[in-house]
């Protein structure tokens, strides 16, 4: 397996990542078998350091709550005192140790999650604010969170489904009630529960009042986190 694994495809990718590019990347290896590791540095100085981490994160460490990818994502450093400041010796490793898991796979999933292309810095310009996202199209939805290809022609899911699904890209707390209580419902109700959501972003005594409601119907919902 060891003499399969390439880091061809990752390398070229950290080259084109703003904050890290080609003189940034350290070292990378195997320990002869299936684990392997992918050693480089973020500038701290630039201005998209803290949102890479963030989306390295996630990906690599946190993509599901309940499901996460095998790979650990990283900060190492040598002893400061020692040595410097950060910007020069605070590195980061991408590390794993599953045979199904080589640095051609990660890339796959990196290219997938991360902004496409990666060197465009238009596209690391995210939404962060729940309300920003009223105002998109449904085609500018699907640039964000691609629909379901399976049902997304018979089954089109609402902007309200699909606007509070962007969250973990995956079934959220606020997604099963609405399927399971307002289905077929008028647009009217819809737009009430909006707002009712939307509040509950900010006020997790609301929260408490809906997991009591879905309690009441039968409604399993996760927790709050």
């Amino acid at each position: 397996m060891a003499e399969q694994l390439s880091f061809d495809r990752l390398y070229a990718y950290f080259c084109k990542v703003p904050s890290v590019r080609k003189g940034l990347i350290e070292s990378y290896g195997t320990d002869g078998k299936h684990a392997w590791w992918f050693k480089f540095q973020i500038n701290v100085e630039h201005p998209l350091a803290w949102q890479t981490v963030q989306e390295l994160g996630h990906v690599l460490n946190y993509i599901s709550k309940n499901e996460r990818l095998p790979t650990q994502f990283l900060p190492v450093s040598p002893p400061p005192y020692m040595n410097g400041e950060a910007k020069d010796f605070l590195a980061w490793v991408i590390q794993c140790n599953h045979a199904d898991f080589p640095p051609d796979v990660v890339c796959d999933w990196l290219e997938a999650r991360l902004p496409n292309p990666v060197d465009d810095l238009d596209k690391w310009k995210i939404k962060t604010k729940i309300e920003e996202l009223d105002h998109l199209t449904d085609k500018e939805l699907d640039q964000i969170v691609p629909p379901n290809p399976s049902n997304y022609a018979t089954n089109k899911p609402s902007v309200l489904q699909r606007v509070f699904c962007l969250k973990g890209r995956q079934s959220c707390p606020f997604h099963h009630a609405i399927q399971h209580i307002f289905k077929g419902r008028f647009i009217g109700i819809l737009c009430i529960v909006h707002t009712v959501l939307l509040s509950i972003l900010i006020m997790p005594s609301t929260f408490k009042i809906l997991r009591c409601i879905c309690k009441h119907f039968g409604i399993g919902m996760p927790h709050h986190t």
